[in-house]
């Protein structure tokens, strides 16, 4: 028998080669999850708050918060990394409340993530979303691949199981959203679907202070 020039073992081996690869392709790609969905997240998570709690939103005429000193917040993203909104650092900021479950913040939610991908608020302006009121037994769960689904390029802090942040700003109903001054104070609280029109004036009045 004769032997096999070298340039043909080599071809044998790349053709091998390309063969294993397409097996572990096939292999990986059997998988329930895709690779880029491994990322482990984080529904809800411990909170801090400091400061004085505000009272319960009633609604926005007469509004007993407004004024008042915001309390700062501090927790974690879905995927784990620390997130702090604390007031009076020199950036105003609007905090915008959301449940997955919640039909007002379904429809609400879509609109601002795409207002959020072509426009950018105000300089000086931070905008923080809260996922709060999570449960894995209600519609929309997990609140992680709602937003990332949306398409919402802002922070997002995860609320705890006893909602500390939503307390901690008043929340009474959803979607609900918190303009905070560049002085730490609260310039307004609305709650209720808002609106893109309704979203920008929340903005620029946040930039006011």
């Amino acid at each position: 028998m004769s032997a096999v020039p070298a340039k043909n073992k080599n071809l044998l081996f790349a053709i091998a080669g390309v063969v294993v690869l397409a097996l572990m392709v096939v292999w990986f790609s059997g998988s329930d999850e895709p690779v880029g969905e491994m990322v482990p997240t984080v529904e809800v998570a411990a909170v801090q708050v400091t400061g004085v709690p505000l009272p319960s939103f009633v609604n926005e005429l007469g509004d007993v918060a407004v004024g008042m000193e915001a309390p700062g917040v501090s927790g974690v993203s879905f995927t784990g990394e620390e997130i702090s909104v604390q007031a009076g650092e020199g950036s105003a900021y609007v905090l915008g409340f959301f449940a997955h479950w919640c039909p007002h913040c379904q429809r609400e939610l879509p609109g601002l993530s795409e207002w959020m991908m072509f426009n950018d608020p105000p300089d000086g302006v931070e905008v923080v979303a809260v996922s709060t009121a999570v449960n894995d037994g209600a519609p929309n769960y997990p609140p992680s691949a709602w937003f990332r689904e949306v398409g919402w390029t802002a922070d997002v802090l995860v609320d705890s199981e006893a909602m500390g942040v939503a307390d901690a700003f008043g929340l009474s109903s959803y979607p609900f959203f918190v303009l905070v001054g560049a002085d730490g104070k609260v310039v307004a609280r609305v709650s209720g679907e808002i609106g893109i029109p309704v979203w920008e004036r929340l903005l620029e009045a946040a930039a006011r202070g």
